[in-house]
């Protein structure tokens, strides 16, 4: 019966003990003055570094709303990038598709040498 009643109410002896190891810890620094020493308040002086100002999703992606732009064999699909254009190639001149790609930025107002172009052969 003894052994029943140890392995039924184990956790709640466990309990119970550990209830008893920190009520003798309490009343044995019951009358203890304990120094109460605050840590300084320090404020530490930040230099602000020259913040870049946040560029617009316009600035960094001027042709976004254009995309995906289908050329004569070729895609643009997407930004890899800040001003990178993912571009699959489907012609086997690149230079032509380059040029065609130069002449669709000029119809939109942006300038030919901002973008940088992922070339991908399909």
């Amino acid at each position: 019966m003894r052994k029943d009643f140890f392995k039924r109410y184990s956790l709640v002896l466990l309990l119970s003990f550990i209830v008893v190891i920190m009520v003798g810890i309490k009343i044995a620094y019951m009358g203890v003055e304990w120094e109460e020493e605050r840590a300084p308040i320090v404020e530490e002086v930040i230099e602000e570094e020259e913040t870049v100002e946040e560029k617009s999703i316009e600035e960094r992606y001027p042709l976004w709303e254009e995309l995906p732009y289908y050329g004569e064999g070729f895609t643009i699909e997407k930004y890899q990038d800040e001003l990178t254009l993912l571009v699959e190639n489907e012609n086997e001149v690149v230079e032509e598709t380059i040029e065609m790609i130069k002449m669709w930025f000029e119809e939109k107002g942006v300038a030919s040498d901002s973008h940088r172009l992922i070339i991908e052969s399909k």
